[in-house]
């Protein structure tokens, strides 16, 4: 694959810390932030990030969620400006271009070629899905506001993901939701280390205050799961001190998101056991009892949707959804399944016509489909650094 000969000539410097790269033929110059603290004898790992549609190269997100001592992290930009549209030469593009930005780094700034990870929301973790799978030699990705639809990297990607680290994060009520659930699955199958990271209440946007979540599985990306014990029980005992203060359900809601989180899973089978108790204990409480009951239902639901793309089995799907609202339609939950199920409606209709038109199976989810052009959150940090580490 042949490298962007022209890199090397269009650094430019904006500050000690600071670096625009800019490429023959890109509107948009790819920005790098070096480490706060730049040593040029160290190696530092790497995130780079893609931006969502009709936005520019950025690094605040990333660097919101990171250590700014211990990482470098890049705004990177695109060859397809507008919406991602999948072909093997747009993907082939990109890839040459991460790659060049990847390679010039090493060369100069101590960049780890062995610690790069890719990282986007909407249009970018769209990408981020396609990049993992044919560019064997990242350690990891992250996927926000968006999933998988494509497979690109054929057998031989599948047996070099192994050991790799994914986190999928996404808003419950966006539509991208169930590809995020693809997401999740597919990267798994290939052997991936998965993380999911599901934002109540929220549509196609991040959450104001950033993804706790994401912190800590960044963290972890640069320490080991010892180093971090102390920190990761400290921070998740807190969490759990604040659900507990929630009403049964909320602190059910909680507790179930909390179980999750990447620090949760390194502090071993005696804190897995004690969460799982205290909602087992919740559960055993009628109005969360029901919840509970209708959550195990709804997820059989969901997973059926996400391995189906037949007019014939979202019809089935859209039949299951009525019949489990019917039952409890007053549950809490009861809400998310009407709006699943208005998904479904959609997605119905849209494979009816699709089939109409002889062109049968599911889509890239499409501006008119979806709202793939939010505003990125304020550019600031917002979730505290890793206190081990100030």
């Amino acid at each position: 694959m042949r490298w962007l000969i022209f890199l090397i000539f269009l650094p430019v410097m904006c500050s000690a810390k600071s670096v625009e790269l800019g490429f023959p033929g890109l509107e948009h110059r790819v920005q790098v932030v070096l480490p706060d603290d730049y040593d040029p004898t160290k190696k530092y790992p790497a995130v780079f990030y893609y931006h969502g549609m009709g936005r520019e190269p950025d690094t605040s997100l990333m660097r919101g969620h990171v250590d700014g001592r211990e990482w470098i992290v890049v705004g990177m930009t695109y060859y397809q400006q507008e919406g991602f549209t999948y072909t093997a030469e747009a993907l082939k593009k990109e890839r040459v271009l991460l790659r060049s930005v990847r390679m010039h780094l090493a060369e100069s700034r101590g960049l780890d070629p062995k610690r790069c990870y890719v990282a986007g929301f909407s249009k970018g973790g769209w990408l981020v899905d396609l990049l993992l799978q044919v560019e064997p030699s990242l350690a990891g990705g992250v996927i926000l506001g968006a999933g998988h639809l494509y497979k690109a990297g054929g057998r031989s990607a599948a047996r070099k993901s192994e050991g790799r680290s994914v986190f999928v994060g996404v808003g419950r009520l966006d539509g991208n939701f169930p590809y995020a659930l693809r997401a999740l699955v597919y990267h798994r199958s290939l052997g991936a280390r998965t993380t999911f990271d599901l934002w109540h209440g929220l549509k196609h946007v991040l959450p104001k205050e950033g993804s706790t979540a994401l912190q800590q599985w960044l963290s972890l990306r640069v320490h080991s799961e010892k180093k971090l014990q102390a920190v990761a029980r400290k921070e998740m005992l807190a969490e759990v001190n604040d659900a507990d203060k929630l009403d049964p359900y909320r602190q059910w809601v909680r507790l179930r998101q909390l179980q999750d989180y990447p620090y949760s899973q390194i502090l071993g089978d005696t804190w897995k056991k004690s969460l799982q108790g205290e909602m087992a204990t919740l559960e055993a409480v009628p109005p969360v009892q029901v919840e509970a009951g209708f959550l195990q239902s709804h997820r059989k639901l969901l997973i059926q949707e996400i391995k189906e793309n037949t007019v014939s089995g979202m019809a089935k799907i859209k039949v299951g959804y009525q019949e489990l609202i019917q039952k409890a339609p007053h549950a809490k939950q009861a809400e998310l399944a009407r709006h699943d199920h208005l998904r479904v409606q959609k997605l119905y209709h849209q494979f009816q016509q699709q089939d109409a038109a002889g062109k049968g199976g599911v889509k890239m989810p499409s501006v008119g489909t979806d709202p793939i052009a939010p505003k990125d959150p304020e550019r600031k940090r917002r979730v505290p650094g890793n206190p081990l580490l100030r």
